[in-house]
């Protein structure tokens, strides 16, 4: 079986949103929790302290946002079997990025539901994939 003819634009928005999920984490920990930090000593309160744990677990989803995504990309684009649950993972987590994710999300996983892009991942056409039937291997 060939390969389905939009699983690249899947693969490629699992690498975008690895991308910025990544450069989202740069930014919470290069910018905005050292400066936070920083104003602790100014007599700010508690105000700097929730900001930074706030900071601090956006950052840590967004960690496993980004984990998920390079993961199912990669093996979108080498049609792994277990590719297609975590690429409707990572398209479900994608819906809560208003609007864009939203949109990409249902699409994505309205396209990996199909029957033709099941039946790629799950016929043992990735590399070095086996077919979960050995009768359909024949």
């Amino acid at each position: 079986m060939e390969r389905p003819q939009h699983l690249l634009l899947v693969a490629i928005w699992q690498i975008f949103c690895a991308v910025t999920a990544f450069l989202g984490i740069l930014t919470m920990l290069l910018v905005i929790l050292p400066a936070f930090i920083g104003m602790v000593g100014y007599g700010f309160g508690v105000f700097p302290n929730v900001i930074v744990l706030f900071a601090g677990t956006g950052a840590i989803f967004l960690l496993g946002f980004f984990i998920i995504s390079l993961v199912a990309a990669i093996g979108t684009v080498k049609g792994a079997s277990w590719a297609r649950n975590l690429g409707i993972v990572q398209a479900g987590i994608s819906i809560l990025n208003v609007p864009v994710g939203t949109i990409a999300g249902i699409l994505i996983i309205m396209y990996l539901v199909r029957p033709e892009v099941t039946g790629y991942f799950y016929t043992g056409n990735g590399k070095g994939q086996p077919a979960l039937n050995p009768a359909a291997a024949a």
